[in-house]
């Protein structure tokens, strides 16, 4: 399927509710923003279920053709260029509000998961949950509604760091050569066998990405998916069902078939053992994919892909908790609250602030006796960034474990190298550049050392050592942003072997 080049993704929750005239519970203003007299405002729940029951980080729950027992603990997506369907086939697309968080231009945030220990999601500034999605749409009668799971092309390779919210949400940034991860689901088994307490994890973005910028990258492997759904979108929530995502899955297999021989659909091997990240050769995906309507790599396993999770229920008992009236659809407020948050387009800042700065410089010396710094394990670049309040602006910057992945290892190492490493026999490259964790586990320059890299694609390959040299972990895929705190925030640290 070729990339859409208008946006992807959505989540469900409850229904569509029309505020027109007396018809809308007493809210029949109109929008402030110039909408027409031919417009009307809508708020469309998007719920989140497993089966019958809502999704709920503090539940159990029971998932596959296997039966495996799992507790939930993410679950967000993005949904954009969403349209209502004229009997006719004409369509009318859907203004969203501009709130300045959960929607921005024709993209909009699904999130269910809460902060509470069992969803363990990451930090600020994401702490809320999100289920409906708000706008404006010409007044008619419609019998469908469609949209894209996902993004286009250059949405998807803006730099999160400086994006609109929610572009800028970390736990939905997908480090390999930039991008979003545009789907994210993640799980925890429960069920006694070898996968018991290992997550699976849901990662689904484009994959095989390569050029230098927004405008100029492309992506082998797209994986859109264009949710179409019949019925009246103006009398109807959104649903997407967990547990039809999973139909056909073999949680525990798949999980760990990467240690066996026996594959579940004989064709791919997966490698890792966290689940579907959307690589090509991942088999964890096949399934995965088929449930989405996509066809993973070619014709797989004599699956047919057919969309299974997403729906449209009835819900005409929704309520609307506040007055729409006030919706934005031109995205031009920048509010005070705004102006002041962290990493917002709003923020104006101070240009004192632009010092440099890197580890093992006079302010911070790295190493276990060095100077400790701030923050560690959060998302670095909320703040030092051209939209935040953090002094120096980070270019490259994180936080290293010790194989606990809960102490932070002062003096581990982390090179920069330029070339992949070998496949066999010694590793004789010599590192770009290399920094020295301070005591917190933090490492962080203002020096573009990325410039200096000198293959096409601007990419970069890095390892991780303790101090010694020992315990070294490198990522088996290139890399083209420096802001590694953006990804590896929660669950998903960089740690040592040791």
């Amino acid at each position: 399927m070729s990339r859409l080049k208008s946006m992807r993704s959505l989540l469900p929750f409850c229904a569509v509710l029309v505020l027109v005239g007396a018809n809308a519970c007493g809210k029949g203003k109109e929008a402030s923003s110039g909408m027409g007299a031919d417009e009307q405002v809508v708020e469309i729940p998007f719920r989140a279920t497993v089966g019958d029951e809502d999704f709920d980080c503090n539940k159990t729950f029971t998932l596959g053709s296997d039966n495996t027992q799992v507790q939930p603990k993410d679950f967000r997506y993005f949904v954009s260029n969403i349209k209502f369907v004229k009997a006719d086939g004409t369509k009318e697309t859907l203004k969203l509000e501009q709130d300045g968080k959960w929607q921005t231009g024709n993209v909009a945030l699904l999130d269910y998961a809460t902060t509470d220990s069992n969803c363990a999601k990451s930090s600020s500034p994401d702490a809320e949950t999100r289920k409906v999605v708000r706008g404006v749409i010409k007044r008619g009668e419609y019998t469908g509604m469609e949209f894209a799971l996902g993004l286009d092309d250059i949405t998807n390779h803006l730099d999160a760091a400086t994006a609109q919210p929610p572009l800028n949400n970390p736990g939905m940034w997908w480090s390999w050569k930039g991008g979003y991860k545009e789907l994210r689901l993640e799980l925890t088994v429960l069920s006694d066998g070898s996968a018991k307490n290992k997550d699976y994890l849901v990662h689904h973005g484009a994959t095989n990405c390569s050029g230098t910028s927004p405008e100029t990258y492309a992506c082998t492997h797209e994986n859109n998916a264009l949710i179409t759904l019949k019925g009246d979108p103006l009398s109807s929530g959104v649903k997407f069902d967990v547990a039809k995502f999973f139909e056909g899955e073999k949680l525990q297999e798949e999980l760990t078939q990467n240690l066996s021989t026996t594959k579940q659909l004989g064709v791919v091997s997966s490698p890792t053992s966290w689940g579907c990240m959307a690589f090509a050769n991942d088999g964890d995906c096949e399934i995965l994919f088929a449930n989405l309507g996509l066809t993973f790599k070619d014709a797989v396993g004599g699956i047919t892909p057919s969309q299974k999770p997403f729906s449209l229920y009835s819900n005409s008992g929704t309520t609307q908790a506040s007055d729409p009236s006030n919706i934005k659809t031109d995205g031009t407020t920048c509010t005070d609250a705004k102006k002041v948050a962290t990493g917002d387009n709003c923020f104006v800042r101070n240009t004192a602030l632009n010092v440099n700065l890197e580890v093992g410089d006079a302010n911070h010396a790295s190493g276990a006796s060095g100077f400790p710094s701030h923050n560690a394990g959060l998302t670095c670049v909320s703040c030092h960034q051209s939209k935040g309040p953090g002094k120096g602006l980070h270019t490259f910057s994180g936080t290293v474990y010790k194989a606990d992945q809960a102490t932070p290892a002062a003096g581990a190492i982390v090179k920069i190298f330029n070339e992949k490493p070998p496949t066999s026999g010694s590793d004789t490259r010599v590192p770009v550049k290399q920094f020295v964790t301070d005591k917190s586990g933090n490492f962080y320059t203002t020096t573009d050392y990325l410039a200096q890299l000198t293959n096409a694609n601007k990419e970069y390959w890095v390892t991780v050592t303790d101090a010694d040299g020992s315990g070294a972990k490198s990522m088996g895929s290139s890399k083209v942003t420096g802001q590694c705190s953006q990804c590896h925030v929660g669950g998903q640290r960089i740690w040592i072997n040791k």
